[in-house]
């Protein structure tokens, strides 16, 4: 059995195999009929057979063996080549990662230079933005803080004129402001006080926007007349205007009506029950048509005695405390042309003459006539106002974001971008408003030249204005409203001939609105008083109108007063002409060139003609 386990079965000899082949080839060697004899000889025949069936398999598998163990044999080497291969494919591996990783590294390092490249040409764009912006911007505040200099050196003069004139002058007429207000300034001259030698009221404490919007509402273009309602607003006192015309009244009227005027008289008798509900909701309040007195109740208001419990304004009218609302404004006007009021009632309000003088009705009608014969002009100057008036709050604006900015800036400026865009934003509007303000400039000229041609239209219907103002002296019935000489003059205005030339336009405006005026007025006057009409019309044109002065002042004057000069010591040597006539004679030389030596002249005339017994003779 041993032997039969440990058989050699792969080295079995040809000749033993030859030998075996005998038996096996056998027929009654087969497992089968052995076991019929033995069992033991069924194993045994079943072994050899066995090792038979192996000898023919081994046959063919020993050379396959052969080419197996020469195969593995190459494989080995290949495996060998191999892994001296791989080794230098993991070096070359390693060397590539190594590599892969500086290419990393260094597209990294690529990267962020490209970023930090384009992110200093984007910050050497906002630098040479920021540059250019902060240089066009330090032009323009270098010259704003000259002028602010000066206005802060002037704004002591000025804004003392400023109060002197909103507190005393309100009371008179053009030509008297203009008086005190020279004086002042010599004052300040002598004393050393500085202020701007182009000082006006209109252009300290005006707003243009706000002056246009007046006019809107109805407040005549004059300078005059802004003065007044620069006056009317900025006093702190409440002001009672003095306007026969009621062009104040209709200024106040529009002005406040969006704000819930009310409008009262003294002879209303639930007027101050009117003022109290006022006070309460602050609304403003205009007291129409005083006198020279006022009422005693008016006293509190007009006082402006407010005080102040437990944190709200009260006002004391009568025995009863009422809550005082700041928004309560009080307007006080009169009809009165040369009303007389008491000093107790002057230093309580504001006194203002909105009355209409020659030089400001000739603006007011000035500004109708432009209005109408040159609409566009009118039209584009109140554009750029309002357009000027835009941009320069755009730009205040964008100056209060940009110091904003700067002020809350990081410590890279380059990095606000905001800040950039509005510093070339604020450039932008900087260069707009320069080009608005050279055509404004040039449309103001342009429009105060077209203006001046029209001058002599408005300044005949001032001089008409003013002889029908005066028939009130010749008879009390004789009293035309300036509401209805405005009507008339618009009226003609559009009524007249037209014509392309404009000095014919004006000769045919200026004789329409005479012969019309003289026309409308004469329907009114009784027939004993229109040559007096047609007199004053006449003197009053050749005085004031004409270029030539037809009519001088001292000729006017000694029409109407006679020789201011006593010549009662001068002998009277024309015997024809009594000692009355003979000293308006002596006048008349006096006052006008043309006449001198008249008296002479007389004498010699008398002398050769006998002019003695012509006069005395009673032959017609």
């Amino acid at each position: 059995m041993q032997a039969l386990k440990t058989y050699d079965k792969d080295n079995v000899k040809p000749k033993v195999i030859k030998q075996l082949k005998k038996f096996i080839s056998d027929p009654e060697f087969v497992p089968e009929i052995v076991e019929k004899k033995s069992k033991a000889g069924k194993s045994i025949c079943l072994w050899v057979r066995a090792i038979d069936n192996y000898s023919e398999v081994l046959k063919v598998i020993q050379p396959k063996r052969e080419q197996l163990a020469e195969a593995q044999k190459g494989l080995d080497a290949a495996n060998a080549e191999l892994s001296v291969k791989s080794a230098a494919l993991q070096k070359v591996r390693s060397q590539i990662a190594q590599l892969q990783a500086e290419y990393k590294a260094s597209q990294k390092t690529l990267d962020d230079l490209t970023q930090k490249k384009d992110q200093i040409q984007v910050q050497l764009s906002r630098a040479e933005k920021l540059v250019k912006g902060l240089a066009d911007e330090a032009e323009r505040w270098t010259e704003t803080v000259k002028v602010l200099n000066v206005d802060l050196m002037n704004l002591t003069g000025n804004i003392v004129l400023a109060a002197g004139y909103i507190s005393y002058v309100g009371t008179f007429t053009a030509k008297y402001r203009a008086s005190l207000l020279r004086r002042w300034q010599t004052y300040c001259v002598k004393n050393k006080i500085p202020y701007s030698h182009d000082f006006t009221v209109e252009n300290v404490l005006g707003d243009p926007v706000e002056i246009r919007e007046w006019q809107i509402q109805g407040l005549p273009g004059d300078s005059l007349s802004i003065e007044n309602g620069l006056i009317v607003t900025n006093t702190s006192r409440w002001p009672l205007m003095i306007d026969p015309q009621s062009q104040g009244n209709k200024w106040i009227r529009s002005k406040e009506k969006e704000n819930n005027l009310q409008i009262i008289k003294l002879s209303f008798s639930k007027f101050l029950q009117v003022i109290e509900n006022s006070i309460r909701m602050g609304y403003p309040v205009l007291l129409e048509n005083i006198g020279e007195k006022l009422d005693p109740s008016l006293e509190p208001v007009l006082a402006n005695n407010v005080i102040k419990e437990q944190g709200q304004l009260m006002i004391k009218i009568g025995d009863s405390k009422i809550p005082y609302s700041s928004e309560f404004k009080f307007f006080l006007t009169t009809k009165l042309a040369n009303p007389h009021y008491m000093p107790e009632i002057c230093i309580k309000v504001a006194v203002v003459n909105f009355t209409v003088t020659p030089e400001g009705l000739e603006d007011q009608l000035l500004v109708d006539v432009v209005k109408y014969e040159q609409p566009a002009l009118e039209q584009q100057k109140d554009q750029i106002v309002m357009q000027l008036a835009d941009f320069k709050r755009a730009l205040k604006d964008t100056e209060d974001k940009i110091l904003k900015l700067v002020g809350d800036a990081s410590d890279d400026i380059l990095e606000d971008e905001e800040l950039i865009l509005v510093l070339d934003q604020s450039k932008q509007t900087s260069i707009a408003i320069g080009e608005r303000m050279r055509e404004a400039e040039q449309t103001s000229k342009m429009i105060n030249e077209n203006r001046e041609n029209y001058r002599n239209v408005a300044k005949r219907g001032s001089i008409l204005y003013f002889v029908i103002a005066d028939l009130a002296l010749v008879d009390p019935m004789y009293q035309y409203s300036l509401e209805f000489f405005t009507k008339l003059f618009n009226k003609r205005l559009e009524k007249s001939e037209k014509s392309e030339i404009l000095e014919e336009r004006l000769k045919i405006l200026i004789l329409d609105i005479t012969e019309s005026f003289y026309t409308n007025i004469c329907r009114g006057l009784f027939e004993k008083d229109k040559l007096l009409y047609s007199f004053l019309n006449a003197a009053n044109i050749l005085r004031k109108h004409d270029g030539d002065n037809a009519i001088s002042f001292d000729e006017w004057s000694f029409f109407l007063r006679g020789s201011m000069t006593d010549f009662s010591n001068r002998e009277n040597k024309i015997d024809y002409i009594d000692d009355k006539i003979f000293r308006g004679i002596l006048g008349l030389e006096e006052t006008h060139p043309n006449f001198k030596d008249l008296s002479k002249s007389l004498a010699d005339v008398g002398d050769q003609l006998s002019w003695k017994a012509i006069v005395t003779s009673e032959e017609p």
